[in-house]
């Protein structure tokens, strides 16, 4: 559920390596055959120029960025340059040989990545082409490292296709994305945190670009996930390296990449696949674990801020869940204030991303037709003030919208979900004060409740989850519900962060830059039982 901007990129095959391993004794619950193919060429980007890139799209237009943030990434960007001086000086590299300063530094230590399509399932069980990005570590100093870790990396819910993990060359090194892929850099000389990252694109984007999104389909996503793992690995130890003997791997990510990596958790755990991956643990960011507790807090807050998010949760249920499929149409639980405003053709579109979408769902509100008529949509945060944002012109006499206006805007629940579902979930399903039949809402409680992570299953490693107080998209009841669920477990290292970044977009940054890792080498290193149950973080990175 978080933004993200992109460029438009198109996704052209420049080459093609195939393979194919036959694996008779295939782990229960996945794929039999572990294929890849690459697609495109083996693309690279240097430690320090990483970091250079950081802070250029950090500062472009943000006048207001976090001063501490850009500290920060300035000592990474000094530390890139230390690693890579202490690698010269232990190889008796000749400096003034084949090097011209920093810039030739760059293409010393750094990460390069490629991506490759595999063989899965679709919502239907049919066999399916995926995609997935692979990023591993290089050294041009010395030879490639062996990662000693597999990352598997789960991004952040995306509405536009070019915004998938595969089309990382024309994307933001400040994405989700970028940030995972950091993992797999060259930490310099001896390093024991080198890292082969496997980052899928789900279902509905990448290759599968013109099939259904099937947003929170817990069981389905992780499986598919997993199979672009297995696949990932192969083609990295048959085609550029090997792994160091050991390895283990963690699932992780922020947002729907949250409630992806502790799906993967589960599915490993409830599979019996934990030896087949190595499998330590994982950390996941602010996720819907609960959709179900997410839609009722919605309907209580009387608000949803992210609208296309409850928008695609209904879509994908009534397309892949066996509870909805054929048996129920997007009209019984979205009224036509909310059709009306072209939400459903801009996610089967995906062209637009969140953000975007966002947008249009604000112009619609604004048509000159739609201020007196009732035909609004979005309206202000604040309580008792107009339903509409003004237009104010900027420097070249255009209009635009109000600055902020779109992390603020939010929607009426009222006008986002079906007048009989709202009033279930309005009166919490108290017989007393309902008067039909209600089949539609049932039934749609039942598809929620399978996607419901922290059900009859509790954590056999370790997990640590993170969120903030005040997350307006992904409600903190998720959060609540797991830790009931698993209270007392010692598998579990739960955090509230409270600071000044506590909407959902703005921590998402920070979960990668300081808590992801944090919780990845806790894991990794034995450290788990330095962390309580829960904890609350006040501001501190």
């Amino acid at each position: 559920m978080m933004k993200k901007n992109f460029i438009v990129f198109i996704f052209c095959l420049l080459a093609a390596v195939s393979c194919t391993k036959n694996n008779p004794s295939k782990p229960t619950g996945l794929t039999e055959e572990v294929t890849f193919e690459q697609v495109g060429t083996i693309e690279s980007i240097g430690l320090m120029e990483h970091y250079e890139l950081m802070i250029q799209q950090s500062t472009a237009g943000n006048a207001d960025e976090d001063p501490g943030l850009l500290a920060y990434l300035q000592e990474q960007l000094d530390a890139a340059e230390d690693y890579t001086d202490e690698c010269l000086n232990q190889s008796g590299a000749n400096w003034g040989e084949g090097y011209d300063g920093k810039k030739g530094k760059n293409g010393l230590l750094g990460y390069q990545y490629a991506t490759i399509r595999y063989k899965s399932i679709d919502h239907n069980g049919n066999p399916a082409d995926l995609s997935t990005l692979v990023v591993w570590p290089y050294n041009n100093i010395f030879s490639n490292p062996d990662p000693n870790n597999v990352i598997i990396g789960c991004h952040v819910t995306i509405s536009s296709n070019a915004e998938r993990p595969s089309n990382y060359n024309a994307n933001s090194v400040l994405t989700d994305v970028g940030m995972l892929a950091c993992c797999a850099k060259s930490n310099g000389v001896g390093s024991s945190y080198e890292n082969l990252v496997i980052i899928p694109d789900y279902q509905g984007y990448g290759a599968t670009h013109g099939e259904v999104h099937p947003y929170l389909s817990q069981d389905l996503t992780a499986r598919q996930v997993l199979d672009g793992v297995r696949a990932g690995i192969a083609y990295y130890t048959q085609k550029i390296g090997k792994l160091e003997k050991g390895w283990r791997s963690v699932s992780t990510g922020y947002s729907q990449g949250g409630s992806v990596a502790m799906a993967v958790h589960r599915y490993i755990e409830k599979n019996n696949l934990v030896s087949d991956f190595n499998f330590a643990g994982s950390v996941c960011g602010s996720g819907p674990y609960d959709p179900l507790a997410t839609l009722k807090k919605y309907v209580k807050m009387e608000y949803v801020y992210m609208p296309v998010a409850a928008a695609m949760m209904m879509y994908s249920m009534c397309k892949t869940s066996p509870r909805l499929k054929g048996k129920y149409d997007l009209d019984d639980f979205l009224p036509k204030s909310f059709t009306d405003t072209g939400i459903i053709g801009m996610i089967e579109d995906k062209q637009l991303n969140t953000d975007e979408i966002q947008d249009s769902l604000l112009r619609y509100s604004a048509k000159v037709e739609g201020y007196n008529s009732g035909k609004f949509f979005m309206e202000r945060k604040e309580k008792g003030t107009s339903n509409f944002y003004e237009y104010i012109k900027d420097t070249k006499d255009m209009y635009k919208w109000e600055p902020g206006l779109i992390k603020t805007a939010r929607a009426a629940m009222t006008k986002v979900l079906e007048r009989e579902s709202h009033e279930y979930f309005y009166w919490g399903g108290r017989p007393q004060f309902l008067t039909g039949d209600y089949k539609a809402t049932k039934a749609l409680i039942q598809a929620l409740e399978d996607n419901v992570l922290h059900r009859d299953w509790t954590p056999a490693h370790p997990i640590f989850l993170y969120h903030t107080e005040e997350d307006e998209v992904v409600v903190i009841d998720n959060y609540q519900e797991c830790l009931k669920a698993w209270e007392g477990s010692d598998m579990v290292k739960a955090a509230i962060y409270k600071g000044a970044t506590e909407t959902h977009v703005s921590y998402g940054k920070y979960f990668y830059l300081f808590h992801c890792g944090q919780g990845i080498k806790a894991i990794l290193n034995g450290k788990v039982d330095d962390y309580p149950f829960s904890r609350t973080i006040k501001g501190e990175l």
